[in-house]
């Protein structure tokens, strides 16, 4: 993981409620532009109001980066 994905995986932790599921993602994408698309898209396939938060956590912070 790299550094940038590693410190905004730090911000939002405390946030999130899918602490696992989460890391998970980190773990497996490559870059923050990959991080948003992958985040966009479950955005729209998630029913689950508690993951979609965690998602819209992660991209309003990722704004700032």
């Amino acid at each position: 993981m790299n550094k940038e994905l590693e410190n905004l995986l730090i911000e939002v932790l405390p946030y999130i409620t899918h602490v696992d599921e989460v890391k998970e993602l980190f773990n497996r994408v490559n870059s923050l532009e990959e991080l948003k698309e992958i985040l966009t898209k479950k955005l729209e396939e998630v029913n689950d109001i508690t993951k979609k938060t965690d998602y819209k956590i992660i991209l309003n912070r990722l704004k700032f980066y």
